[in-house]
């Protein structure tokens, strides 16, 4: 009925007057003379029909079990039960969830509480009373938004709780909930302006929704992004904070920062912004109202005149109708469903804008504010901005969905038009097919915009991943051959991607699946819940948070089980493939699962429905199954275990599948590149007795610690003690290895051992205690010497002995001779090598260099023979005998000690090593080994016990029940990074690269000490673990006896390296960390210094804190020389 204008008086002067006051007074006026509050009769209106409904008192204690069963959650996954301290950081998130759903609930409660009346026709009949706009307004706002402070006020006590676990204070958490009520507040009136604007109720839900939150969250972006841009400019600075002070949520961000400020102003600034804000909404949904309650005749609009227009409207108008004839001859349902020309104007205008604010805003914002400096921060910033547009494109497709699937049923069984369609020969399964084919027109475009967002973000991933890749990639590829070579798991040009790859892309697209299995379940339970709910509105947010929620709770359960069982301890490239399976299949069961429910519900209860609309509720009680309930029950939880239990071994059988796969292309291709997997190849073969150091009798002497007698006994036990090296972090206390920081052995230290009793107390106190102090070089070096007088004869044989070939402490030649690295042999070695070095010092002190220079060259000879151990912990334990070989050759140096042969016997001693070739061969040796153990567990039937570096076993309960089968993935993952490791040793440069990924070895069972020969840390420093060290200086020893031979030769130091070439030196020795020759420094003084760039490759001399590798005689300072002369 329409509400014709009086014709008495012009529409815009045009009032009724009031009618005269009936008998009675009516509840809208106050009796007694009080002040006349009209408005409350609107608010008793509504709240006497709210009243009725089971709903307004349900809402109140769901919504508190709701929130607790969150706080609980956060608890547990904050740990907040055994640490307090992350209390406010679950207030925080938990206040954030509060606000969220403040914004939620108050903008979809009130989106149809104005609208609802224009539909029914009902608003003038308002307009009829005695009550003005404002008057309305102001009566509805009291009801609706009475209704929902009662839910929020069930969550306070709930808020509460983390202030009593302690870290929040009280005037937090009151400001908190000021800000929680004064959002609120605005989400009211958001409704309230969508209410107003809208007919329909879901486009003003939704309207609500996109109004609450981008001026509820998206001001604070909107202010961030301003205020990146402003610089140095106060006025662009100031507009940012007048922004952000718009937006709720800083209101509620701010409310923390009480605590530091007396009176916290930004805070105060932003509440009151947004209740001014949502005042002035209400006022203009007052104003709006005033003029917009009648209804109108249509009027020509101006540029309705213009004939082009009206031509192109016309044939627009025959198209429309051909589509709508094609459509009807199609299904009825189909015409009447999506007869749109265009299907989705609205999520198209929305995309094109979150297109360009991608491309023009935050793509540049991410790149400027997020990584400055990085190399590729462009594309990092397309990658990250996409990351957030491509969640909000799924998101809106997601609601967009929900809309398209329940507004049709629902606004029709509202009208009363479905119930004449159902008294039509129309059958359910037409109107089915209708619907979906509606449906399926609708979501084209928006599906579609969401397939290509998601593609193109893979496609940004996988650029960065070409870019700045997780792991080894060889060179000049294509994004488009790693995404097919990570998908089918294929090697790319020879190389075996690393596993990350996969990872990754398989996650993104099973997310893409995921989603469309979303969009097809929204189909069926959009429409059940448009066609059973009271207010249709709330479809899309319900069926959305049921498509969300359920499975992240789903997660959290598995996490916990995960946790419980302890798969965490699988293997991570193992254990996250995992959770992505069972993430994905929690997502499909849980679509299939509410598909089934609502097509069930759709197919039995569709008609009854329809028909029941105003016939009261059954008196069954919804929780009280019936009898084919219960059957179907019991029927269908055996079948969706047996379900379950099939795709579990489905799973495992795929993964069997493709683990043996992936082994027999890897033994494949390890065939093709002419390599072999035998370990018994690179380990050394037997030899005979007498050309076996090992076998001599006087290194028997020391390994069956049978000396002549009792003193000599003490030395050798005592010796082997603190002879022994860290081979994790180079030589220890007994090392004594000072020449790194340009000093003398403090001989005093061993003196301690070496001359106590046996039976003293002082005997059996730690090494790292010293109860005298340091004695002076030259007066400790005569008691050394006279300590080591029992052992002289015995060290006498030992050195000569040293000159034997070989070393074979073992006849293994299997994997077990790689990991026995504790044997006695190996330790005697090590013994001798640390009694000859600290003889060597002692006789350097003693002024006895002919005596010295043997017992170094004996150091260096045992050092030699240690390089034929296969062991796993060879190489390390070469090094750390080097470094402390090094230590009387360098006071020999800085003394002057040396002559001639000396020297050059030495320079021919050092210049034998080749370190990184040792830790090559035994990085090989070690990859070999564990493949050989590996790839035999598949094929054993016993328990799974890895053999372990040290003579140990590694024996875990969760290896039984796993696949043996993993352990070809193992062998694989091992070997390439075997590969990658000994990659990074560039022999034709001598040089040692640091990048190094800590993935290679994720989730392989191996000791901490030998995963250090595969990423040698770069914050080692000088320390004999890293090969770069020690290589560097064993070089910086081979350049300083060509040196000292050349100022024996010409009195001096030569100006610069290339001098010594090639009379003492073939080539000049490099740097490992540089790969460039040694660094060089001669000052006029006629004293010199070599310096190693250490870990950062950067020569930093001069500098007062350095990480650098000096060689000099000098006080351990970086200063420079007084006059320097030059430098290579």
């Amino acid at each position: 009925m329409r509400c014709r204008p009086c014709p008495s008086a012009s529409e815009k002067s045009f009032r009724l007057k009031r009618s005269p006051a009936p008998a009675v007074n009516p509840p809208a006026i106050r009796s007694r003379g009080r002040v006349e509050m009209r408005f409350l009769s609107v608010a008793e209106r509504e709240l006497r029909a709210a009243a009725r409904q089971k709903a307004m008192y349900r809402l109140r204690w769901v919504t508190a079990v709701a929130f607790f069963l969150l706080l609980l959650w956060l608890g547990w996954v904050y740990d907040v039960f055994e640490n307090r301290q992350q209390a406010p950081e679950v207030f925080q998130v938990f206040s954030i969830a509060v606000f969220l759903n403040c914004l939620f609930l108050g903008a979809a409660a009130t989106a149809d509480c104005i609208s609802r009346e224009r539909r029914d026709g009902t608003l003038g009949l308002l307009f009829l009373t005695n009550l003005n706009s404002a008057e309305i307004v102001a009566g509805k706002l009291c009801s609706n938004a009475l209704v929902l402070i009662y839910s929020l006020l069930a969550i306070f006590p709930l808020l509460a709780l983390p202030v009593l676990v302690g870290g929040v204070g009280i005037g937090h958490f009151w400001r908190v909930v000021l800000a929680l009520v004064n959002a609120l507040f605005f989400a009211v009136a958001a409704g309230f302006t969508a209410s107003s604007v809208c007919v329909r109720q879901f486009p003003a839900v939704a309207l609500a929704l996109g109004l609450s939150l981008f001026f509820g969250t998206g001001l604070l972006a909107v202010a961030s992004i301003v205020r990146s841009n402003a610089g140095t400019n106060p006025i662009a600075h100031a507009v940012a904070d007048a922004v952000a002070s718009l937006c709720p949520l800083h209101t509620l961000l701010r409310a923390d920062e009480g605590r530091l400020a007396r009176i916290n102003y930004g805070y105060w600034y932003s509440l009151v912004a947004v209740a001014g804000m949502s005042w002035v909404w209400l006022a203009a949904v007052a104003w709006r109202l005033k003029r917009t309650w009648r209804d109108r005749p249509k009027t020509v609009r101006a540029w309705g005149r213009f004939q082009f227009l009206e031509k192109f409207r016309s044939r627009g108008h025959a198209a429309r109708v051909a589509l709508r004839r094609r459509l009807l001859e199609i299904n009825p349902f189909f015409w009447l469903a999506g007869r749109q020309r265009v299907s989705a104007p609205v999520f198209m205008a929305l995309t094109v804008a979150l297109v360009l604010i991608t491309t023009g805003v935050t793509a540049p914002y991410f790149g400027k504010v997020i990584a400055p400096s990085f190399a590729y921060s462009p594309v990092f910033g397309q990658l990250f901005a996409w990351l957030w547009t491509g969640l909000a494109i799924h998101a809106l497709v997601l609601y967009y969905g929900a809309v398209a699937a329940s507004q049709r049923l629902a606004e029709d069984k509202q009208t009363g038009a479905l119930e004449l369609i159902l008294s039509t020969p129309a059958t359910e399964r037409s109107i089915s097919r209708g619907l979906w084919l509606a449906y399926g027109r609708r979501m084209f475009f928006p599906v579609l915009v969401a397939v290509l967002a998601h593609f193109f973000f893979t496609w940004i991933c996988m650029t960065m991943a070409v870019l700045e890749p997780p792991g080894k990639l060889p060179p000049n590829i294509t994004t488009g051959q790693v995404f097919w070579a990570a998908l089918w798991d294929l090697p790319l040009k020879g190389h075996i991607l690393d596993w990350h790859f996969g990872f990754m892309l398989r996650c993104l697209l099973l997310f893409l699946v995921t989603l469309a299995a979303n969009w097809l379940m929204l189909g069926w339970l959009g429409r059940w819940l448009g066609l059973r709910l009271k207010h249709p509105g709330f479809v899309p947010m319900i069926a959305v948070a049921l498509a969300v929620v359920p499975p992240i709770l789903e997660f959290s359960l598995a996490c916990y089980l995960a946790s419980e069982w302890k798969l965490y301890r699988m293997p991570e490239r193992q254990f996250l493939p995992l959770m992505m399976w069972v993430t994905f299949g929690i997502v499909i069961l849980n679509c299939l699962l509410l598909s089934v429910w609502a097509a069930g519900r759709l197919h039995r209860d569709f008609r009854a429905t329809v028909i029941n609309r105003f016939q009261p509720s059954s008196e069954r009680r919804w929780w009280r199954p019936g009898r084919r309930a219960v059957l179907r029950f019991a029927i269908g939880v055996p079948a969706l275990a047996a379900a379950l239990a099939l795709l579990v071994l489905l799973f495992f059988g795929y993964h069997n599948w493709q683990s043996r796969r992936r082994w027999t292309v890897f033994q494949r291709e390890v065939k093709q590149r002419g390599e072999s997997l035998d370990l018994s190849a690179l380990l050394p073969g037997a030899v005979p007795d007498e050309k076996n150091f090992a076998r001599a009798p006087a290194f028997q002497i020391f390994l069956n610690q049978t000396p002549t007698n009792k003193t000599a006994a003490y030395l050798l036990r005592e010796s082997l003690k603190h002879g022994a090296v860290d081979t994790g972090t180079g030589v220890g206390f007994g090392g004594i290895a000072t020449w790194t920081k340009q000093g003398f052995a403090d001989l005093n230290a061993p003196l301690l051992w070496m001359t106590a009793s046996v039976n003293t107390q002082l005997a059996r106190m730690p090494t790292t205690v010293n109860t005298n102090p340091p004695a002076k070089r030259k007066a400790a070096a005569p008691k050394i010497w006279d300590a080591l007088k029992p052992l002289q004869a015995d060290l006498a044989a030992a050195a000569e002995a040293a000159q034997l070939p070989h070393f074979r402490a073992t006849t293994n030649r299997n994997a077990t001779a790689v990991y026995e690295t504790n044997r006695r042999e190996l330790a005697t070695l090590e013994q001798l090598n640390f009694l000859f070095q600290l003889r060597a010092s002692a006789l350097l002190a003693l002024d006895r260099a002919p005596e010295a220079v043997e017992d170094v060259l004996t150091s260096l000879r045992l050092a030699q023979l240690a390089r034929q151990s296969p062991d796993a912990k060879s190489s390390l334990r070469v090094q750390a005998l080097l470094t402390r070989a090094l230590q009387p050759l360098w006071e020999g140096l800085a003394e002057r000690r040396w002559n001639e042969s000396q020297l050059a016997a030495l320079q021919r001693e050092l210049a034998k090593f080749n370190l990184l070739a040792d830790h090559t061969n035994v990085i090989h040796r070690i990859v070999l080994a564990h493949v050989e153990t590996w790839r035999a567990i598949p094929l054993s039937k016993g328990p799974v016990v890895i053999p372990q570096a040290g003579g140990g076993f590694a024996d875990n309960s969760d290896w039984e029940w796993q696949p043996r089968v993993r352990w070809y993935d193992n062998s694989v993952q091992i070997y390439q990074a075997g590969q990658n490791a000994m990659a990074r040793v560039n022999f034709a440069t001598g040089r040692i690269s640091d990048d190094y990924d800590w993935s290679d070895l994720n989730g392989l069972p191996m000791e901490s000490a030998t995963q250090q020969l595969f990423q040698q840390g770069s914050w080692w420093g000088a320390s004999s673990a890293s090969v770069s060290f020690a290589q560097t200086a064993v070089n910086q020893g081979v350049i300083a006896c060509a040196l000292e031979r050349y100022r024996l030769a010409h009195g001096a130091f030569p100006a610069t390296l290339d001098q010594l070439v090639p009379a003492y030196l073939d080539r000049i020795p490099r740097d490992i960390s540089r790969g460039l020759p040694m660094f060089y420094l001669h000052s006029d003084k006629d004293i010199y210094e070599l310096r190693g760039a250490g870990p950062n490759g950067i020569i930093e001399q001069g500098k007062p804190s350095t990480d650098d590798w000096p060689w000099s005689f000098t006080s351990p300072t970086n200063s420079p020389p007084a006059k320097v002369i030059k430098k290579k």
